[in-house]
């Protein structure tokens, strides 16, 4: 199933010397994509590449000891060290890092363009029917006051569905019911008009979010990582923010994921069954679409007196994507 997926190639971070640098440093985005990925190898019974493997998201995934922070902080930070289970001689120190929840009656109103591909690869149950569902599932969700557009690229580039207020509820479900895949994958044009009806559609203060299904298989127009790095970067200058949601098998862009997620002031998820659409798209709906801080970045600073030497577990580099 691997043959024509895609993954970044990780080149795991070393061991540094605290004496000649004491500090490091990792965003704290939220990206869960790689977990719900491994999952569905190891429920194939088929071998795991080893580059899908991203420990800070298989960390992310879970919730783990939630506490809301106390009065009118944003963020509560707690500390943990325990053994290490593969290397007696070290120590782990372990970051559990909550942000606020959102209360979804108080937050701004939503301005979402919903970039579904309907190409011909996304000719499948585990693809577009599953995608379909979960966006539905979504939209009973939504308040009067969010709006959605839909725009479409399989064979060629279109507004399926004009900006339409979550009031308005049957009309948004029965327009994602009634698409279907086909065509190429032109996803660069896709993607520059899916900022432009978000950007036409701008609503001040607000959360206005493209939101990218697919299975990562660009084949028309800009395709490669670096290219799709350039665009992403120019179209978030407009304010709008991204999530993506990935799908599918033996074709599977992570890489072209990763890379929009990343640099479009975004997040990414990966869906690997109805649950798992259930769980991103509604359980976790203000995680998944909405932010309570923009570019969060964690420095650590570790006293040379103490700590001789650190590794930073996960957020390691990546090399160009590998067949």
């Amino acid at each position: 199933f691997t043959s024509e997926e895609t993954y970044f190639q990780l080149v795991e971070n070393e061991n540094v010397h605290t004496a000649k640098f004491p500090n490091t440093g990792f965003s704290l985005n939220i990206n869960t994509a790689s977990y719900s990925n491994v999952r569905r190898f190891l429920n194939m019974k088929s071998k795991v590449p080893p580059d899908a493997v991203r420990v800070e998201e298989m960390m992310n995934y879970f919730n783990l000891y939630y506490q809301e922070p106390p009065g009118e902080d944003i963020f509560q930070i707690r500390s943990q060290i325990s053994s290490c289970p593969w290397n007696s001689e070290k120590q782990l120190l372990y970051l559990n890092i909550n942000a606020k929840k959102l209360d979804l009656r108080k937050i701004p109103p939503g301005n979402f363009v919903f970039l579904v591909d309907v190409s011909g690869s996304m000719d499948d149950e585990k693809k577009l029917p599953l995608l379909k569902a979960g966006l539905q599932s979504l939209v009973k969700n939504l308040r009067d006051q969010d709006k959605v557009s839909i725009v479409i690229y399989g064979g060629a580039v279109a507004v399926w569905l004009q900006p339409t207020s979550g009031k308005d509820k049957q009309t948004i479900i029965k327009s994602i019911e009634e698409l279907s895949a086909g065509g190429d994958t032109p996803g660069e044009s896709a993607i520059r008009l899916a900022y432009k009806v978000a950007e036409s559609n701008f609503i001040k203060d607000g959360n206005n979010r493209v939101i990218i299904a697919t299975d990562g298989d660009f084949n028309v127009g800009e395709t490669s990582e670096k290219a799709l790095d350039e665009l992403i970067t120019r179209q978030k200058q407009s304010g709008v923010f991204l999530t993506c949601l990935g799908v599918g098998m033996g074709n599977f862009k992570d890489s072209k994921l990763q890379t929009l997620a990343k640099k479009g002031n975004g997040n990414y998820a990966y869906l690997d069954d109805q649950m798992e659409a259930e769980k991103v798209l509604v359980q976790e709906l203000t995680q998944t679409f909405y932010t309570v801080a923009n570019d969060v970045y964690m420095n650590i600073s570790f006293n040379p007196a103490m700590v001789k030497q650190y590794r930073l577990i996960g957020f390691d580099n990546k090399k160009d994507a590998l067949a």
